[in-house]
């Protein structure tokens, strides 16, 4: 989440948002949201609880916004650049 409160969300995450929310409103069932979205309906389930629960920022991904593991140190990228 940004600090404006706005989500970010990836074109497949806003994909699952619409179904759900059609899942939330009757419309559809679990069983039938999974075979749209792709995935298992033990997974849709886990992830219509997580969106049931928290809403639309459920279904981002935990890790977005965080650097990587595999980020260097400044000091090291300065070292590799000026020995190149």
């Amino acid at each position: 989440m940004d600090t404006s409160g706005t989500i970010r969300m990836s074109r497949k995450e806003l994909d699952s948002l619409v179904v759900f929310e059609r899942v939330g409103k009757g419309e559809m069932k679990l069983t039938e949201a999974a075979e749209v979205l792709l995935i298992s309906y033990r997974q849709c389930g886990r992830r219509f609880h997580r969106y049931r629960d928290k809403g639309a920022a459920g279904l981002v991904h935990g890790l977005r916004g965080t650097t990587s593991n595999r980020v260097l140190p400044e000091e090291t990228r300065e070292m590799i650049t000026e020995l190149y």
